[in-house]
């Protein structure tokens, strides 16, 4: 009686409920509750029309608030709910400009007869982002094309999402079939019209209503019953969608290709152009199902008795499924509670809810029946004869499959009973056929499985830590991890090192990958070990070559002299060599003299070095396997100063935290990237997480400055723990200014921050051998200056203090206390255990290469970006915290003694004007 009294209260408030909704859309024109739709900021106003807030639904969730004087009042969370006074008002305002104008466009577009598929295309080719911040799709064009708030009308009840019962447009209670939420009939909408400011004219909303039912029965009329053999398997792993068949006009169904659907349908901003050939794909697909089935069996017949005695091998008896218990069970309570809503007699619609009681009944029957059956017969499998009748069958479909030139659903039925899945790898240019693993309703496969991969990367991805790196994880996660448990899978990968260090280079390594077993091969395992002829013959190649002789003076003297030539060489193919040249040694001479660098790399896959650097010079490896065993954050003993660089650019914040000690031991205690990619491995130009798609609605300008507030508010804050317990701060933290476009903004944010007294704009030189040195540079009042930096006085219009500092000496600095022990004074150490999570920060660090030159009497290093412009920005990071240590007056000891000498001696002017005469 309790829980009936429950059930009843509870339908009870949901009239009230609803009642006061619909008294608030209809008397009082109020917007409905939630986010507003794409375009749209919702306003609070009083009774009389003036507006308290307004609020903007960001990207990620959160909210901006305003004032009625429209500027930014503050942040809000995405889990904070605003809430609005009793008799408050809420009405939709247009929002950002850039917003409203993404709104016009996609009407104006579909009025003129344009489809969804081409407007999506159209948004997504050119970067704009969704409502989300995600990519568009046609669903979220589609929805915004029938929705009236868009002419100016406010909308209730578009949905349901009641347990038991809906509403219609009148507002009265109907019984709901379905659980979940689902979208009412466009009749049940209430619909308030001229409520607010619209984004588009009624005109226009009607004719791309039109438009879209115009294209609706055209493309009803004109869809294609072709259907292919493959199209539906494919799985686009890069982007998540299927393949779709595209076929040329020109030739019909002599020639289709299947391509990813993603990039059909989206375009690039999604996906890239995939093609496959479709012919002969399905030929090859038709054959690896052959020979999975017959496996090493001769004759169909064979295969046909394998089939049978796997189906009918005994298994243990099938038990009840938990999922159907779990549906019955839920049938149960549904059956119950609405019975218990027929005994309230003042029930809208109690004939319908008698419907729905009589239709949850019947499908309790049906399921119980099925767990009985299932429970007392629990094969139900055919007989023998009718097992190889089918599997016949199926075989001879198969045979004759493979000669069709058009395909039928059943055909593509048949094939997708033995292939659950093809899985397209578009980056690796690899590709998996996913065979179904249910041996008793299949027929027998093989256990094993194998991958293969061709030539993984490209010139460009060669050049890219951060793609290798992806590459890398494809491999040894999506492809090695397709086999599943209880099952083993190999891998061969045909591959081509291009530059050190890239994938195919640590593929090949053993040390890095020793499960791959990499073989490098060679064009040329040993060569020739009388050089002085082969230089000869350089030298006579090189003179025809210049007279147009076609080399023929080169070969006459190979030919004299071929025995002595070719002693202590050792070739892979000695028959590889062309018609005018001899031996196969002599052709991989001419490949070497032609251009050594690529002859090292394409041909003995061992690329030569791009720039040739100092013995003394350290690698990337090195760096990253220098560490102090802490963990990330944790403050050394004997640390005492915490300084912080941001590097600036467009698309993210690079920043380096460090700790130093008086003598400028160091370690470096946390790096990152704000937004955070997400990624372990990324690079600034391949980032998707940008500062413009975490603050939608501004430009370039407050995006760095909202990043700016939001990175320095999280760790300029923080507390730092040291080994002993000790809590620290960052004393000083340096933004870069160097970038024309964002020093303006830097400058604003470092005087206006919470934290100016932290914070200081910074500007690297470049101080080269025939520059002028820091320590040359006038001294002005007010000055002040140290180790290669100085710190000018306050003039101009931005009226804060700067830092500029000689990067050339700063990171030959920085360079120098990587090389030194650990343990010693004026060590630099990064933070961990294993080198492997450092290894894309040791890249930017080793992304520039030091020259020795010389002028004006001073030896100088300058340090020059490597080939490529790999990024560097952790590099600048680390240098720019080491100057920050300097300016908080850390120094190396003997640094100390020098100045403090310099200092103490003081020159007269007659002292040097005896030194002179003298």
């Amino acid at each position: 009686m309790k829980s009936w009294h429950a059930r009843q209260y509870s339908i009870k408030l949901a009239r009230d409920s609803i009642r006061g909704q619909i008294s608030n859309i209809k008397e009082r024109k109020s917007a409905p509750g939630g986010p507003p739709p794409y375009g749209y900021d919702k306003q609070h106003l009083t009774p009389d029309g003036k507006v308290l807030r307004t609020l903007r639904w960001m990207a990620d969730g959160s909210k901006q608030e305003f004032g009625p004087d429209g500027k930014l009042v503050r942040a809000i969370p995405s889990d904070v709910y605003v809430a609005k006074a009793k008799g408050d008002i809420v009405r939709y305002s247009p929002s950002t400009p850039d917003r409203v104008a993404v709104i016009r466009r996609i009407f104006d577009l579909c009025s003129k007869g344009y489809g969804i598929k081409y407007t999506t295309e159209v948004l997504n080719n050119e970067g704009i982002p969704a409502m989300r911040g995600s990519i568009w799709n046609p669903a979220n064009i589609a929805m915004m094309l029938r929705c009236p708030v868009y002419r100016g009308a406010i909308v209730y009840n578009k949905r349901t999402s009641g347990a038991l019962f809906g509403m219609d447009v009148e507002g009265k209670l109907r019984p709901k079939k379905e659980r979940g939420t689902k979208l009412n009939p466009q009749a049940d909408w209430m619909i308030v019209e001229d409520v607010h400011e619209p984004l588009v004219s009624k005109e226009t909303f009607e004719a791309a209503t039109r438009m879209r039912a115009n294209n609706r029965e055209r493309a009803g009329k004109a869809r294609s019953v072709r259907r292919t053999m493959s199209s539906t398997l494919f799985v686009c792993k890069r982007c998540g969608y299927s393949f779709t068949t595209v076929r040329d006009p020109r030739c019909g169904d002599q020639y289709r290709k299947y391509t990813c659907a993603g990039y059909h349908r989206y375009g690039k901003g999604v996906c890239g152009l995939i093609n496959i050939p479709g012919v002969p794909f399905d030929a090859f697909l038709l054959e690896t199902i052959r020979k999975v089935i017959f496996k090493d069996r001769a004759t169909m017949g064979k295969a046909i008795d394998a089939f049978v005695k796997s189906v009918l091998a005994p298994t243990a008896a099938s038990k009840r499924s938990p999922d159907m218990e779990r549906e019955l069970e839920q049938l149960n309570r549904r059956i119950k509670t609405t019975v218990g809503m027929l005994a309230d007699l003042s029930f809208e619609g109690l004939d319908d809810l008698s419907k729905v009681l009589i239709d949850l009944k019947a499908k309790r029957d049906a399921l119980t029946a099925k767990l009985a059956t299932r429970q007392s017969k629990p094969d139900g499998l055919p007989t023998e004869r009718e097992l190889r009748a089918w599997a016949k069958e199926q075989l001879q479909t198969l045979e004759e499959l493979a000669q069709k030139t058009t395909v039928d659903l059943p055909d593509r039925q048949l094939v997708e009973a033995y292939v659950d899945r093809i899985e397209v790898f578009p980056d690796t240019k690899t590709g998996v056929i996913v065979m179904h693993a249910d041996l008793r309703s299949f027929f027998e496969s093989s256990s094993t499985r194998v991958v293969g991969g061709d030539d993984p990367q490209t010139d460009e991805s060669a050049r890219s830590i951060s793609q290798c790196q992806q590459r890398e994880s494809i491999l040894a996660g999506a492809v090695l991890g397709l086999a599943g448990p209880g099952q083993k899978i190999s891998g061969i990968m045909p591959c081509t090192v291009i530059r050190p260090g890239d994938m195919a280079d640590r593929i090949l390594n053993r040390d890095h990958h020793p499960q791959w077993q990499g073989q490098r091969t060679r064009m040329v395992y040993s060569f020739p070990t009388d050089t002085k002829l082969w230089d000869r013959y350089a030298e006579i190649r090189a003179e025809g070559l210049r007279n147009e002789d076609g080399g023929v003076g080169a070969t006459a003297f190979y030919r004299q002299h071929q025995l002595e030539m070719d002693a202590g060489s050792v070739i892979a193919w000695p028959v590889r060599f062309n018609y005018d040249e001899l031996s196969a040694i002599q052709h991989a001479m001419n490949l070497k003299l032609q251009d050594e660098a690529a002859f090292w790399a394409e041909y003995q896959n061992e690329p030569l070095p791009e720039v040739q650097a100092d013995e003394n010079e350290l690698t990337a490896d090195q760096i990253a396997a220098k560490l102090n065993g802490l963990p990330k954050g944790r403050v050394p003993l004997g640390c005492q100063h915490l300084t912080m660089f941001i590097d600036v650019q467009q698309k993210v914040l690079f920043y380096v935290i460090c700790a130093w000690a008086e003598e400028f031991s160091g370690t470096v205690l946390e790096y990152g990237a704000w937004p955070d990619p997400q990624r372990s491995y990324f690079s600034l130009r391949d980032v998707t997480k940008t500062l413009a798609s975490v603050t939608p609605g501004t430009g370039l300008e407050g995006a760095i400055y909202a990043g700016l507030q939001a990175l320095t508010e999280r760790q300029l804050a923080r507390e730092w723990h040291r080994e002993d317990g000790a809590s620290l701060r960052i004393e000083r933290c340096l933004i870069d200014a160097n970038w024309g476009t964002s020093t303006d903004v830097v400058y604003q944010f470092c005087r206006q921050s919470p934290h100016a007294a932290l914070l200081l704009p910074s500007h690297g030189r470049f101080v080269g051998a025939s520059s002028l040195p820091f320590a040359d540079y006038k001294r002005r009042p007010g000055d002040r200056v140290g180790l290669n930096w100085r710190i000018p006085g306050v003039m101009g219009k931005r009226a804060v203090r700067h830092v500029s500092f000689d990067t050339n000496f700063w990171k030959s600095f920085v360079f120098a206390r990587l090389a030194v022990a650990m343990a010693d004074k004026g060590s630099l150490a990064l933070f961990g255990q294993k080198p492997e999570p450092h290894r894309l920060f040791a890249e930017h660090l080793t992304a520039e290469y030091r020259v020795r030159t010389e002028g004006r009497g001073r030896t100088v290093d300058e340090w020059k970006p490597r080939p490529g412009q790999p990024d560097n920005h952790w590099l600048d990071g680390i240098v720019g915290c080491a100057v920050a240590a300097s300016i908080l007056g850390v120094s190396l000891l003997a640094d100390d003694s020098v100045t403090r000498s310099v200092n103490t001696v003081r020159l007269k002017l007659s002292d040097l004007r005896r030194r002179r005469r003298s």
